[in-house]
């Protein structure tokens, strides 16, 4: 049985079994944590409109970062597919970006969600 989500916290959370994110854990060398980033993306019109939303994150060296499970969506609309773009330089560092301008029935309290994991390595840095 999966125990309920946490109450969703905005910026980024972390967690050692994939829920329940919180805003830090303790990990060790080897461990998979998982990283969960909300945010608001809300509709703005005429001179406030917005064409598009960018997000970057970039983990410390501690981490190597699974591109490959990095999603994101805005929650309850499914018409807007955002770009994901990870650094050719620093492999940690990673853009998501959701082109939003014109979009019919963009909602106004747009709320985003990113997911993704990464795991402990040796460049981590031990606290006590």
């Amino acid at each position: 049985m999966t125990p309920p989500e946490g109450k969703p916290q905005a910026g980024k959370n972390v967690s050692a079994e994939g829920f329940f994110y919180r805003p830090s854990i303790t990990a060790e060398i080897a461990d998979t944590i998982y990283f969960k980033v909300n945010a608001l993306a809300p509709k703005y019109n005429e001179e406030n409109a917005v064409h598009k939303y960018s997000f970057i994150d970039t983990l410390s060296e501690g981490f190597t970062l699974d591109e490959s499970s990095i999603k994101a969506k805005i929650k309850d609309f499914d018409e807007v597919t955002p770009t994901i773009t990870v650094d050719t330089i620093n492999p940690n560092k990673f853009t998501v970006t959701f082109q939003v301008h014109g979009v019919e029935n963009y909602p106004a309290d747009a709320s985003v969600e990113i997911t993704y994991q990464a795991d402990v390595n040796g460049d981590a840095v031990y606290d006590n």
